[in-house]
């Protein structure tokens, strides 16, 4: 077998290759994690052994009592409590956490130093990854959590986060209960799977009222005020503008808020607005915001859960929680931005 499958220093995919799974599946068996099959780990330690591998034997390394943040950019208060929940529940379990905030062009070089420290795992606060560093964490063995999941993402990814879908159903649901029937929509990027799920579980609602759904009122945005607040000013601008807006957040819906000051409309009297995450400042804006909440406290200790649940270290007490995907409930939050519209 040696003279066809080559020299001891194969790359990691070619034996994946070789032995007919996939790469993470390899490295799984090199790093002796145990969520491997007896049937394919013996098929991968057999060629691993005829090819005369030389493991790396990183399960030996010493651990570091650290989980790392990493966070693309601190762009909302969403952020901000996530990052709050991990160091109260760090304090908890007895754990360092570090945060580091990088962007895409340094973000291989800060995964190849977290690598270095080996530590119980990563948490990432980012909207993508590259196959590269995917392969990073797997060659090394730390498991790694992300919110916020691609779209169409599979079960290569740990993951925490709300069910949004639910979340922009009950959004939609609410403002037709109120009467509204012509109503816009300021989304996140459509290659967020949060985003997706939401807007979709809002388009469920309008057609459960009966209600069509009206592809001019949705706009494309990106989480942020400024895109917002020019979307929702196209809106209001309309012939037949809407009486309603969901925003898939509630720093869009601050946007929302100042298209319509602009436009001297007044919530909710004119038009109502519904938010998505319940951080601040939506309570205490004027009018307050009714919102769908995130549980953001609990999604960390979830993630953190699942580092400890997927890192092939015995610590006493902590449950080992072997499930890939965590989805919490939201919950609406009625406050005083939605008024039942007048027939």
């Amino acid at each position: 077998m040696a003279d066809s499958i080559g020299k001891k220093n194969l790359r990691v995919t070619q034996i994946a290759e070789i032995a007919g799974v996939s790469a993470s599946t390899v490295s799984k068996v090199i790093n002796r994690r145990s969520d491997v099959s007896d049937e394919t780990r013996q098929r991968i330690e057999k060629i691993l052994e005829d090819i005369g591998y030389e493991r790396k034997d990183v399960g030996n390394r010493r651990v570091a009592h650290v989980i790392d943040v990493v966070i693309s950019y601190i762009d909302s208060c969403g952020t901000l409590e996530l990052i709050r929940g991990a160091s109260r529940y760090a304090d908890e379990l007895g754990v360092d956490v570090v945060m580091h905030e990088t962007k895409p062009k340094g973000r291989y070089e800060l995964f190849r130093r977290i690598m270095k420290r080996n530590p119980l795992g990563v948490i990432l606060m980012l909207t993508d990854m590259t196959d590269e560093e995917r392969q990073l964490f797997s060659d090394n063995g730390i498991p790694y959590v992300v919110f916020d999941l691609p779209k169409g993402a599979g079960d290569e990814y740990l993951s925490v986060g709300v069910d949004n879908w639910t979340g922009g159903l009950m959004a939609g649901r609410y403002l037709t209960d109120m009467g509204h029937r012509r109503i816009g929509v300021v989304t996140g990027p459509n290659d967020s799977e949060a985003s997706c799920a939401r807007l979709e579980g809002f388009k469920m609602a309008l057609r459960a009222a009966n209600i069509e759904v009206n592809d001019d009122l949705i706009r494309e945005c990106d989480y942020m005020p400024k895109t917002a607040h020019h979307a929702a000013l196209e809106m209001l601008s309309l012939n037949e503008s809407p009486t309603a807006i969901f925003a898939l957040n509630d720093l869009m819906a601050v946007g929302v808020y100042q298209a319509a000051s602009e436009r001297h409309i007044i919530i909710p009297d004119q038009l109502s607005v519904v938010g998505f995450d319940d951080v601040f400042p939506s309570r205490f804006l004027g009018p307050a915001l009714t919102t769908v909440r995130q549980p953001f406290d609990i999604m960390m200790c979830k993630a953190m859960d699942l580092v400890y649940g997927y890192r092939d270290v015995n610590y006493e007490g902590v449950p080992r929680d072997r499930q890939r995907r965590v989805i919490l409930s939201p919950e609406l939050i009625v406050r005083d931005s939605v008024a039942a519209l007048s027939q």
